[in-house]
C-alpha cells in the first residue's frame, strides 16, 4: 500500500471513530463477499468524510416516529398518552410494511463482526427452549451479536447459547414493534368507532412492561448429554436443530439457585457414576432436568427425567443419585422427583400418571402470583410461569380489568389463578383446563380464600371447547383466556364472534392473555368481524433476551 493510500485509510478510520461508525465498518472479511461488504463500509465513510456528513443517529427522540412507523414512547411504559406525538390514523398495513422492510436479521452483525474480530465474541446460532418462547428462533430472529460495551445481559454463554437472541434493548425487538404497531391501530380503529376521528387521536397507546433482565427464569427445563463412558453429565440447551447440549452454568436469567442446582447435580451424577441419554445411540439414564425455585424459600424442586419404564428400572442408580444430591446439599432442595421416559421422540416428560415418583421432599412448592396475594400449589407435572415476577404484573392488569360484580369464566385455566385472582371481585368464577392435575391443585389454593369468596369458584378438568360446549361460560359477562400459542380454539373464537345464541352470547368482556402474538393477530381479526373492539392493550417481557412479548388485550362488545 503507497503512503498516500495509507494517509487516506487512516483519515477514513479516524473519521469512523469519532462518528460512531468504526464497529459497522471494521469487519474481518471471512470470505470474497465479507471483504467486499467491508470495503464498501470503508467507502461509505470516505464519502460521508468527503461530504462533512454526520453518521446515522442511534435512535429517534422519544415522542418522534421511528423508522418503522412506531413511536418509541408507544412502547415504553414513560410519557403520559396525551404527550406521545404522531398520528393513529395510519392503516395497520402501512404501519406493517414498513416494520418488514426493516432488515432486522442483520441488525447488530456488522458491530458484532467487530466484537469477534477483537476475540471477545464468537458467532452461533440463535435456538430456544421451544416451550415458553425463551429462545429467537421461535419468531425467526437472528440473534443480535453487539459490541461489548453496549452489552446489557453479560452473560458469559450468550454467543454459543441458543436462549437469549439479545443482549440489550430487551423492550424493542422486532416482534415487539409489530404488537406496538397492531395494537395500535386496533386499538385506534375502536375509538373511531365509538368517537370519530376525535376519539382516535386521543385513542389509548400500546405499552410495554420490561422487569429485571438478570436472574428472572425460577422455572427451567435442561437437556441432559454424556461427558463419559462411566458416567458424568453436561446440561444445558439444544443448539437450534440438533441434539448437541450447550452448557450454560452461569446464565444470567436463571435464578441463582438453579445455577446451584447445576453444578450441585453435575458433580452428584459424577460421583454416582450417572451417565447421561444419547439421543443417537438411544442409551444412558438421566435424559432432561426441571428446575423450579420457590421463591420465598430459594429451595428447588428437582425434577430427573430417567431413562427407565418404572422405579425399579431405575434402581439402584436413581436412588444413589438422590442420596448424593442431598448429601451434598441439604438445604438447597425443596423436593425431588423422577420422571421415567422411554423410547424416541421430543417430549420431555411421560404424561402417564403413573410415570411421576416422588424420591424426597414435599409433593407442593408454594408461589404466589403478586406479593401478599392467594398462594398456589404447584408439583412438577404442573404448568408454570418461567417468570413469575413479571407474570404478576399480568395478573395486576387482568384484576384492573376485571368488572366489580362480573360473572367470570376462565377459560385455560391452568391452576386458576387468573380466576381466583380476582375472584373477590367476581359475582362467581367458573374455572377450567384439560390437565387432570390441575382440580387438586386449584382446591388447595381455593382453600385459602375467604369462606363466602371460596363458594363462589369452580374447577372443571376440561378442554376449552368442551367446556363452552357443556356451560361452563353460560351465564358468564367476562371471560379470560390465557390460550397456548396456537391461540384460541376454532369453536370457542365461533362462539365468540356470534352475537346472539351462543353459549357465551351474554360476554361483553374478554380479557385475552396472549403468549403468541401472531395468533392473537389473528383471533383479534376474527373478534372484530363479531363486533369486538379491542379497548386496551399491554405487552410483557416475561422473557428478557428473546424476541417475545406476552400481551394482554381487552375487547369489549
Amino acid at each position: 500500500m503507497s503512503w498516500a493510500a495509507s494517509t487516506v485509510t487512516l483519515s477514513v478510520l479516524s473519521f469512523l471513530l469519532t462518528t460512531g461508525n468504526l464497529t459497522k465498518a471494521f469487519v474481518v472479511p471471512s470470505s470474497a463477499a465479507t471483504a467486499r461488504r467491508a470495503s464498501r463500509a470503508l467507502a461509505t465513510g470516505a464519502r460521508q468524510a468527503a461530504g462533512g456528513g454526520a453518521g446515522r443517529p442511534s435512535g429517534p427522540p422519544i415522542g418522534k416516529k421511528s423508522k418503522n412507523g412506531v413511536g418509541k414512547s408507544a412502547r415504553r411504559v414513560l410519557p403520559p398518552p396525551d404527550k406521545l406525538a404522531g398520528p393513529a390514523s395510519n392503516s395497520y398495513l402501512e404501519r406493517k410494511e414498513r416494520v418488514e422492510k426493516q432488515n432486522w436479521k442483520s441488525f447488530g452483525k456488522a458491530a458484532g463482526a467487530a466484537g469477534k474480530a477483537s476475540g471477545k465474541r464468537k458467532g452461533g446460532s440463535s435456538g430456544g427452549s421451544g416451550e415458553d418462547g425463551r429462545g429467537g428462533t421461535a419468531s425467526g430472529m437472528a440473534k443480535v451479536l453487539g459490541p461489548p460495551e453496549g452489552d446489557q445481559l453479560q452473560c458469559p454463554h450468550f454467543a454459543e447459547c441458543p436462549g437469549c437472541a439479545v443482549d440489550r434493548a430487551f423492550d424493542n425487538t422486532p416482534i415487539m414493534s409489530e404488537a406496538s404497531s397492531f395494537c395500535d391501530t386496533q386499538m385506534a380503529l375502536a375509538a373511531r368507532a365509538k368517537l370519530g376521528s376525535r376519539g382516535e387521536a386521543d385513542a389509548p397507546r400500546y405499552s410495554i412492561h420490561l422487569g429485571n433482565p438478570h436472574g428472572w427464569r425460577t422455572h427451567a427445563k435442561l437437556a441432559v448429554a454424556p461427558t463419559g463412558k462411566y458416567g458424568g453429565v453436561r446440561l444445558g440447551l439444544y443448539k437450534a436443530g440438533s441434539h448437541s447440549v450447550v452448557a450454560i452454568p452461569n446464565c444470567k436469567v436463571h435464578h441463582p439457585a438453579i445455577n446451584e442446582a447445576v453444578e450441585v447435580l453435575t458433580k452428584a451424577a459424577t460421583k454416582a457414576r450417572i451417565t447421561g441419554y444419547s439421543e443417537d445411540r438411544m442409551e444412558g439414564m438421566l435424559r432432561y432436568v426441571q428446575a423450579s425455585v420457590e421463591r420465598s424459600s430459594g429451595k428447588v424442586q428437582l425434577t430427573l427425567v430417567w431413562n427407565a419404564e418404572d422405579y425399579r428400572g431405575a434402581t439402584p442408580h436413581l436412588q444413589l443419585l438422590v442420596k448424593e444430591l442431598r448429601a451434598r446439599a441439604p438445604d438447597l432442595f425443596h423436593s425431588i422427583w423422577a420422571n421415567f421416559r422411554t423410547g424416541p421422540g421430543n417430549a420431555i416428560f411421560s404424561r402417564n400418571a403413573h410415570a411421576w415418583h416422588r424420591c424426597a421432599g414435599p409433593e407442593f412448592l408454594k408461589e404466589a402470583a403478586v406479593p401478599g396475594g392467594i398462594s398456589f400449589s404447584f408439583s412438577p407435572a404442573l404448568f408454570r410461569q418461567a417468570n413469575l415476577d413479571q407474570f404478576g404484573r399480568i395478573v395486576e392488569a387482568v384484576r384492573e380489568w376485571t368488572p366489580n360484580g362480573a360473572a367470570v369464566c376462565e377459560l385455560y385455566a391452568g391452576v386458576g389463578l387468573l380466576g381466583l385472582s380476582v375472584a373477590d371481585k367476581a359475582e362467581w368464577v367458573r374455572c377450567s383446563d384439560v390437565n387432570a392435575a390441575n382440580p387438586r391443585a386449584f382446591a388447595r389454593a381455593r382453600e385459602r380464600l375467604a369462606p363466602d369468596v371460596a363458594a363462589r369458584t369452580t374447577y372443571q378438568a376440561l378442554s376449552a371447547v368442551d367446556a363452552v360446549e357443556e356451560g361452563e361460560a353460560d351465564g358468564a359477562t367476562c371471560i379470560i383466556v390465557d390460550p397456548p400459542r396456537k391461540g384460541l380454539d376454532a369453536p370457542v373464537l365461533a362462539s365468540l364472534r356470534e352475537r346472539a345464541g351462543s353459549m357465551t352470547g351474554a360476554v361483553r368482556r374478554i380479557i385475552y392473555v396472549s403468549c403468541g402474538f401472531d395468533a392473537l393477530k389473528n383471533d383479534a381479526v376474527a373478534l372484530a368481524e363479531g363486533g369486538w373492539r379491542m379497548v386496551h392493550s399491554e405487552g410483557h417481557v416475561l422473557f428478557p433476551g428473546s424476541d417475545h412479548i406476552e400481551t394482554v388485550a381487552i375487547f369489549d362488545r
